[in-house]
């Protein structure tokens, strides 16, 4: 069957897209070379470093700990221990409240660790990397909220790391969802 031009154009630009939604993100995962292994200790609840810088938290630390794990990792880029850090069921869990379970909306659970590391990177990053220091924690419950301070074109500024328990160590995620 003789497809019109037009419809052949936006068939293959719309395969172009699912091929670098999907494909290229996928190779880039599967061919990259992870340089980290994980701890043989139990309660280890990210991953530590074979070589170069090291960003390790281990279980019993406090809110405060995991926020300067934090730190270092979005100062050196590493996004993979940043994700080591931060609380991937909860995250999930609010994502499908969100969107109810529709299917329509799978993309979003596929995106949603990704999305959630951006968004505590960018909170962050908002300081100038050389003032960033942790000034404060508050704990009620099973949440945390660690304050950082920092400038930002020479103005005094804060921002916050916030977080949950889950699996009994404190995590990261990108605010506290009310209910």
């Amino acid at each position: 069957m003789n497809l019109p031009v037009f419809r052949t154009n936006v068939c293959f630009r719309n395969l172009r897209r699912l091929l670098c939604l999907f494909l290229v993100p996928l190779l880039l995962v599967l061919g990259c070379k992870n340089q980290y292994q994980s701890s043989s200790t139990q309660d280890s609840i990210a991953a530590h470093p074979t070589e170069g810088d090291s960003v390790a938290v281990v279980s019993g630390v406090s809110p405060t700990d995991v926020a300067k794990a934090a730190l270092q990792a979005i100062q050196i880029k590493d996004k993979v221990a940043l994700q080591n850090l931060v609380a991937v069921k909860k995250v999930k869990m609010d994502v499908e409240a969100i969107t109810q379970g529709r299917s329509g909306f799978q993309g979003m659970l596929d995106k949603a660790i990704p999305t959630a590391i951006s968004a505590i990177s960018s909170e962050i990053n908002w300081l100038d990397a050389d003032d960033r220091v942790i000034d404060q924690e508050s704990i009620t419950g099973n949440t945390a909220v660690v304050t950082v301070k920092g400038k930002r074109a020479g103005q005094a500024q804060t921002r916050r790391f916030f977080l949950v328990q889950e699996d009994s160590q404190w995590r990261l995620v990108p605010s506290h969802r009310k209910l």
